[in-house]
């Protein structure tokens, strides 16, 4: 596995030429009606087709044969996909590379134009807030795909569906294999500088949360304590082999062969079963059948590894920690995750200045308090504004101007106001109404 790791990382790095480092992004949004209520799975259904009729090829889940969302070519090998995530009233857009972040936002922007006439034409707003702020969790919102088959079987917490209202702000940036480990640790050693930065998920259930500030990445320690497969790792990793180790010593979920999903999780580890001499797959309906184990397998298991930061089987740092960021500031997250790669030796440097059981509690403090918590016993204030200075020298030195993208962030710092705070006053003043008119993505005439 590390030899085919690192032969995907070698072609990324042909590929790239000694240019430009690419930036994607995943983007999930709370889908809901003009009261904040999350949209029903038939309006959902209706949207696929709708962008089906203005030129994007339909998506179909392997196990129902229903359309489960659209995609649309970029060029040779790139594409941008819209779709369902765990639940259906939660939209997820994963962009494809670009090279500057000029040209990410312009995509962004491609999108909410795209989305105006659709949210005139049926009522269905999107939300730049990390969480639905009315409609709770719940299985009956859990989409029906064939990603969600296993959950239940894999892991004894029954609880998945709290991910049915949440929604991210995720960057994919290129590193190289060299920078792999240092990337890795230094993103979850960040997680907390982050989370006091863009925490935007205290509204939930029809309320504020009086306790956090940033609920959604709370939820991952409420449904896998204690799995070691969620929020910062137990320790930082020693090299890039010592990361792929670890992710092969977590329980499988399932591998996908013609099409469909088999569950693993009979194995204790992934290495039980790749290395297992007659290895055993479940159907949904419950047989067991001989498997041969694929080199792919891994690239899957590896998405079921849910760190706030990760390797992606792109050869990418996948900074996954932050809430989904108010319409016009959705920018800010892969201009920080790639200000930091590109100037990745300081940032290690800020990260190794304190003990790993100090950034991790530092990511539980933001998750309560935002920008009121510590790290190390000082305020974590001054941490995150040496953050942002690296990112931003990290920008500078690209020589494109990108650095503005970091400005809300800045100015969150100075006024101590993340987006959490914002969002309290606005449901405070009008409910899941005005918080439809003030944080729908979509351009002004919507």
């Amino acid at each position: 596995m590390i030899d085919c790791f690192t032969a995907d990382f070698e072609e990324r790095e042909r590929e790239r030429g000694g240019g430009k480092r690419n930036i994607g992004i995943e983007l999930k949004f709370p889908a809901v009606y003009g009261d904040g209520t999350a949209v029903s799975l038939s309006d959902i259904s209706r949207s696929w087709q709708y962008f089906h009729n203005r030129g994007w090829e339909l998506l179909y889940d392997v196990k129902s044969s229903a359309p489960i969302g659209v995609k649309r070519r970029r060029g040779e090998r790139r594409e941008d996909i819209l779709g369902v995530e765990t639940s259906f009233c939660k939209i997820e857009f994963s962009l494809a590379y670009e090279k500057s972040l000029f040209a990410l936002g312009q995509r962004i922007e491609e999108l909410r134009r795209a989305l105006t006439d659709y949210a005139q034409e049926h009522r269905v707003y999107l939300l730049g807030l990390g969480i639905h702020p009315i409609t709770p969790p719940s299985k009956a919102l859990m989409a029906k795909n064939s990603r969600n088959l296993f959950w239940d079987k894999a892991f004894s917490n029954d609880s998945v569906h709290l991910f049915t209202v949440t929604a991210e702000n995720q960057a994919h940036v290129d590193i190289n294999l060299n920078e792999a480990c240092d990337a890795v640790n230094v993103f979850n050693g960040l997680s907390g500088a982050q989370i006091a930065l863009t925490a935007n998920s205290s509204v939930w259930s029809g309320g504020i949360d009086h306790e956090y500030k940033a609920v959604r990445e709370a939820f991952w320690d409420w449904w896998l304590p204690n799995e070691g497969r969620v929020g910062v790792p137990l320790r930082r990793f020693d090299s890039f082999e010592d990361y792929i180790d670890t992710i092969c010593k977590l329980k499988p979920v399932f591998i996908i062969r013609e099409g469909k999903n088999l569950g693993i999780h009979r194995y204790n580890t992934f290495s039980d079963y790749y290395s297992s001499e007659a290895p055993l797959a479940e159907t949904e309906d419950g047989h067991l059948i001989k498997v041969a184990p694929d080199i792919a397998d891994f690239a899957l298991h590896n998405t079921f590894c849910w760190y706030d930061a990760r390797i992606s089987h792109y050869c990418t740092l996948e900074n996954r920690v932050n809430c989904q960021q108010p319409p016009d500031e959705m920018m800010v997250i892969p201009a920080l995750t790639l200000g930091l790669v590109e100037n990745l030796s300081q940032a290690k440097e800020l990260v190794d200045s304190y003990s790993w059981e100090e950034l991790i509690a530092s990511r539980r403090q933001a998750i309560h308090k935002a920008l009121k918590a510590k790290v190390g016993g000082k305020p974590i204030t001054e941490f995150c504004q040496e953050m942002l200075t690296i990112a931003e020298e990290g920008l500078k030195r690209r020589g494109l101007g990108e650095e503005v993208f970091l400005s809300p962030l800045w100015r969150r710092l100075e006024e101590e106001n993340p987006p959490a705070k914002a969002t309290e006053e606005v449901f405070q003043a009008g409910g899941g109404p005005l918080l439809v008119q003030r944080f729908a993505i979509h351009l002004p005439r919507c």
